[in-house]
């Protein structure tokens, strides 16, 4: 790894397949950043978890914490607060389905709803990389919704290089354990960035459907961004 990487940017969903909140700075425990996947919002009928990969506009909204609950803000304008006694009858009317929104705090000991481990990681190598495959496309962040975003010089898949390895960052040490394998919800429209099927079509031909690293949380601590990261 290069001497001069650090965290260029660090982000928390805390609605899986919303969206999410830029921080500057955070906590990081065993089971990720505070509030980080804590909700979901449930379909009654199928009783199935939404995702954006069969549900899009999921990724017309974004979502937030404040005061300790979820605020989700959509692209229309409307807003709905966890807190609120109808937030599942607006949700439902906006998604046009009858939903709930689940906090993982309050249906069992599950933990959040996570896909695979509490930490995402990508580099801006990555997205370098991937841009210079396809320059017609907007390799933005956005689209691969990690946790941190470690910035990198050069070109290429570094942190495919990472896994079974630590990585220190600020106050924390993570492990990574796998590769991210990637779906079509890396294409799906979202805010200012339009519908792409190239997205997910370049990083299936040339990184093997793969981009970025899931970690799970060695030693727990904080991380801000501008902090270094070392490979150990």
């Amino acid at each position: 790894m290069a001497s001069t990487a650090k965290v260029a940017e660090m982000w928390r969903y805390p609605v899986k397949s919303l969206r999410g909140q830029r921080l500057r700075g955070s906590r990081i425990d065993p089971t990720g950043l505070p509030d980080d996947r804590r909700w979901a919002i449930r379909d009654r009928v199928s009783d199935l978890v939404l995702s954006a990969k069969r549900e899009p506009r999921l990724f017309l909204a974004r979502a937030t914490v404040h005061e300790g609950q979820a605020l989700i803000e959509t692209d229309s304008g409307s807003v709905f607060h966890a807190a609120d006694p109808d937030i599942e009858r607006e949700l439902g009317s906006w998604l046009d389905r009858q939903v709930t929104l689940e906090d993982s705090r309050a249906v069992g000991d599950s933990g959040p709803y996570f896909d695979a481990s509490p930490i995402h990681i990508l580099t801006t190598a990555s997205l370098r990389w991937a841009e210079s495959l396809t320059p017609a496309s907007v390799w933005d962040v956005r689209r691969f919704r990690p946790n941190l975003l470690i910035d990198i010089p050069g070109r290429g898949r570094p942190e495919s290089e990472w896994v079974g390895h630590n990585l220190r960052i600020g106050g924390v040490e993570l492990n990574v354990v796998s590769a991210t394998g990637r779906c079509r919800m890396t294409s799906r429209r979202q805010a200012d960035l339009r519908e792409d099927p190239a997205i997910q079509r370049t990083v299936s031909d040339h990184g093997a459907g793969e981009l970025g690293v899931y970690a799970v949380v060695v030693a727990a601590g904080r991380v801000e961004v501008g902090d270094p990261c070392e490979l150990s």
